[in-house]
């Protein structure tokens, strides 16, 4: 980017940019993989991808190091308990998104999934609710991301006023499993086993708990590190 004029810098965001080297490379390059991996990477913004060719005379000097660029963005696997895929075992795809701490991080991660599953979605919820919960905005758009996609939701947690108002917060009808769980073990083994018992091949499982981790856990990390641990134990037994 340093090595690009400043009108391109001033006039271009991002995702333009990476669509250029989305062209430049699809035409430079006859490995297919190539190709499966740039159809991939920018089929999100087509009407750019034409826009730009213009612009590709700028990049003749940099062609070894898009390629480098491009073989470490196929292999950039996100960042780890963010909306992070864990597992695909038996066609059943699990996200973890232990991150989401809050509701409104709940609802990007929902909304995200939407996109990727082929079948129903299981939500998994718990933890220590915070004061979003009582935002009545938060509340309505969560309301509102629940829709024919959304099978079921298995609550869990050691605070039971947090589990209490997690529960208020499903629209009505919806499938709920509330877990009591004494430690972040067990309490995690036991959420895993009851999603599992419930979904079906081509579902998929979100763990977006919309709440602190503090009840069970040291952190979101520690609480994303165990639900891993314990998705991967399940898929060996």
């Amino acid at each position: 980017i340093d090595q690009l004029p400043d009108s391109l810098k001033s006039d271009h965001n991002i995702s333009n940019l990476l669509s250029v080297i989305g062209i430049l490379l699809s035409l430079i390059c006859n490995n297919n993989d190539y190709r499966i991996a740039i159809n991939e990477l920018f089929a999100k913004n087509p009407d750019q991808w034409f826009a730009q060719v213009d612009a590709l005379k700028l990049f003749d000097d940099l062609v070894q190091e898009l390629e480098q660029y491009l073989h470490s963005l196929i292999g950039f696997k996100g960042l780890p308990y963010r909306c992070e895929l864990v597992s695909n075992y038996n066609n059943i795809a699990v996200y973890n998104d232990s991150k989401a701490t809050n509701l409104d991080a709940c609802i990007t991660a929902i909304k995200s999934v939407k996109k990727l599953s082929l079948g129903k979605i299981w939500l998994i919820l718990g933890g220590v609710t915070k004061e979003d919960l009582d935002d009545a905005a938060s509340r309505k758009l969560f309301r509102e991301s629940f829709d024919q996609k959304i099978a079921g939701v298995v609550i869990f947690g050691k605070d039971q006023i947090s589990k209490h108002k997690l529960f208020e917060l499903l629209p009505p009808g919806v499938d709920s499993v509330i877990l009591n769980s004494v430690d972040g073990v067990t309490g995690i083994e036991d959420v895993v086993n009851a999603v599992y018992e419930r979904a079906c091949p081509n579902d998929t499982i979100l763990f977006s708990p919309a709440a602190a981790s503090f009840d069970l856990f040291n952190n979101y990390m520690h609480r994303g590190a165990l639900f891993t641990e314990a998705v991967l134990k399940h898929a060996q037994l």
